[in-house]
């Protein structure tokens, strides 16, 4: 699951990638430091020389992905997590792609519902 740089509508690209100066330039809306999917984010962009300074910490992704299409910041989300996103945010990679593994572990001998056999259906249709 890619990590995703979403911008507010009035985001103007500089050139045709999105970059960390670029980036590290708007007001971040990010869930909170401590939330353990976030340090991975932390981390790639301190190992490129980039500091994530937060200007709003919110507890849900909902409500951030909100926040931006308001215009009030970026935020740098799961793409799973941001869904589903307004059509007026901007969506870019992150300057280095950086992406998370999510595994699924289903008892062997265990009756599933049919809802279980469809979300896995579609996660080994999107290669997740």
């Amino acid at each position: 699951d890619e990590y995703v740089a979403l911008l507010p509508p009035h985001f103007k690209l500089q050139g045709d990638r999105l970059t960390w100066e670029e980036l590290v330039a708007q007001p971040l809306i990010m869930p909170p430091v401590d939330y353990v999917m976030m340090q991975q984010v932390y981390d790639h962009a301190r190992s490129f020389g980039y500091s994530l300074k937060v200007a709003y910490e919110v507890g849900t992704d909902a409500t951030i992905v909100g926040l931006v299409a308001q215009g009030l910041g970026a935020t740098i989300l799961p793409r799973l997590a941001a869904e589903p996103i307004p059509p007026v945010v901007q969506i870019y990679s992150l300057p280095v792609p950086l992406a998370r593994v999510i595994g699924v572990a289903v008892l062997a001998d265990a009756l599933l519902s049919p809802a279980i056999y469809a979300f896995l259906e579609l996660l080994k249709r999107k290669k997740l």
